[in-house]
């Protein structure tokens, strides 16, 4: 259960002991965390990745970039990552 906080300080997002991603407001008020009743923000259940997070919130706390459980273990995943996209942006459009 790896707690993110949200980008706009309001929230944590969490993982349950099902899997699924829960979200509970929160407050500071002398020095005291005080969080509200917990709900469900997402049915899909996401990838058992041990202590790693299988989630990260988006800055505006409405997406999630998640691993999430496969329907059938033999189901085949494509994921495509960009490394050095900061020079393949460059090369493809010159500053002015």
């Amino acid at each position: 259960m790896v707690p993110n906080w949200s980008q706009n300080g309001r929230e944590l997002f969490y993982l349950g002991l099902d899997r699924r991603v829960y979200v509970a407001a929160y407050t500071i008020k002398g020095g005291s965390f005080i969080a509200e009743k917990p709900r469900l923000w997402s049915e899909t259940q996401m990838g058992d990745l041990g202590l790693l997070s299988a989630f990260d919130p988006a800055p505006d706390g409405k997406r999630v970039l998640a691993l999430c459980a496969a329907d059938d273990p033999r189901a085949a995943t494509l994921m495509r990552v960009a490394l050095n996209i900061d020079s393949e942006l460059r090369r493809r459009v010159p500053a002015k």
